[in-house]
């Protein structure tokens, strides 16, 4: 881009202070110069702290006075952010060196565009995602990841994370920017997701526990969106779908109301259908 703009990157943070070096590192590592960090510490157990004078670009601190959860840690960083586009990164996590400046150069090429993604290394592919298309599809949002956007910043003046999911939230802010603007996905890599260091993350389904606290959390997802907008037939098929995928997991402790005969038989008699199309 000719004139630089001021990028913001979002890093919200609990509890991993031996990885989230390694985060700021990438950023300040950006091939892309004009760049602000805004690290938001979500009430860790001990106090996030960050020597500013050890690195060449700018960086706010934020604590939380209380633990607020990564939709609500997201928001307040891009409130307290300046750039005229905005990206996320999660504290265990790294951009790849090029990231913003890719990204930048294809809204270069798509003015018209709101937010962009790139590939995340260890993320889901999929096969409906194209380069340079459109994102139009809900069954696409499993091989977006928040790491590898870069949206503008008056998208945020009518979209925020929703506070009350205690998960989901990347699903959420992906869905909406697909119902309500103009996304693009590139095939190039942008960052890197580090699934695998042990410490545990908000997306592990391995346990009973984690499992019934998914499907809890995707009902009240699936509330807020139903209310909120007019799906087509497809985009209901994808938010039940997910719905009874998790059910069918925890079923023997979720509470066996949550899903009715109705949309049990729907599921059946739809799903071959459906997923052909």
């Amino acid at each position: 881009m000719q004139n630089k703009p001021l990028i913001s990157v979002i890093v919200p943070t609990l509890n991993r202070s031996g990885m989230l070096g390694n985060a700021i590192k990438s950023v300040e590592e950006q091939s892309y110069s004009n760049v602000e960090l805004i690290i938001v510490d979500d009430c860790s157990d001990s106090k996030v702290v960050v020597d500013k004078s050890e690195y060449s670009l700018p960086i706010t601190l934020i604590h939380n006075s209380k633990r607020m959860g990564g939709g609500a840690s997201r928001n307040i960083g891009v409130k307290a952010s300046k750039g005229q586009f905005v990206c996320f990164l999660d504290d265990d996590d790294t951009y790849s060196k090029d990231k913003i400046k890719q990204l930048l150069c294809y809204f270069d090429k798509y003015p018209e565009m709101h937010a962009i993604f790139g590939k995340v290394l260890g993320s889901t592919e999929r096969k409906s995602l194209q380069h340079e298309k459109k994102v139009t599809d809900f069954f696409s949002i499993g091989g977006l990841h928040t790491n590898g956007s870069l949206i503008r910043r008056s998208v945020f003046n009518t979209l925020e994370f929703y506070e009350k999911l205690p998960k989901f939230q990347d699903t959420q802010l992906h869905l909406e920017l697909i119902k309500k603007f103009k996304v693009l996905f590139i095939d190039e890599q942008v960052a890197i997701w580090n699934k695998d260091h042990g410490q545990g993350q908000i997306t592990d389904l391995k346990t009973a526990e984690q499992h019934l606290r998914a499907y809890k959390a995707f009902c009240l997802f699936n509330s807020y969106i139903k209310d909120k907008y007019t799906l087509t037939p497809k985009q209901s098929w994808y938010m039940l779908k997910n719905r009874i995928s998790l059910y069918s997991k925890c079923r023997s402790i979720a509470p066996v109301d949550d899903l009715n005969t109705f949309e049990l038989l729907l599921f059946k008699a739809v799903s071959s259908y459906v997923l052909k199309k």
